[in-house]
């Protein structure tokens, strides 16, 4: 089997003073996103929280966005997959125990398609805004902290 590096990638790690459980219970409420997902609007899931279920996000600035569900382990991780136009992006949502106990979230965001259309959807001033919510703004530092702090307030 032959694996090719994506087009675009970035990942953002953040350690986090709340439990595991507490983070995976928002990904897993969707209609949660918009308060730690500064530019979701609406995410809709069409099934449980698994593997192959499909939902759309709608972000701001943008049409909504369908998407798959390509791997769902729980209280470990998510990674979700999304068609635009010629490009695919995958997002990563990894949960780590530390030895504290608490998790490290790592957000791990690709993009495939023809190289030059992937490389500029990781560009701050990608037209189709792709890089507002899976490039660079995606794996943001202050998108993993207001996540934590939304997990802190609801344990």
């Amino acid at each position: 089997m032959t694996t090719t590096a994506p087009n675009f990638s970035c990942t953002h790690i953040v350690e986090a003073d709340v439990t595991a459980a507490a983070i995976w219970a928002l990904y897993a409420d969707v209609t949660s996103w918009p308060e730690w997902d500064a530019q979701a609007e609406l995410v809709t899931r069409d099934a449980p929280f698994a593997a192959g279920s499909t939902g759309s996000m709608k972000f701001a600035g943008q049409e909504p966005l369908s998407y798959r569900l390509t791997r769902v382990d729980p209280l470990r991780e998510f990674v979700d997959e999304t068609p635009v136009g010629d490009l695919t992006v995958r997002v990563s949502h990894l949960l780590e125990p530390l030895a504290d106990g608490q998790p490290r979230i790592t957000y791990s965001a690709q993009i495939d398609g023809p190289p030059q259309q992937a490389r500029e959807g990781g560009r701050p001033d990608d037209h189709r805004g792709l890089s507002r919510h899976y490039g660079r703004a995606h794996c943001a530092r202050p998108q993993a902290l207001r996540l934590a702090d939304a997990a802190d307030l609801t344990a």
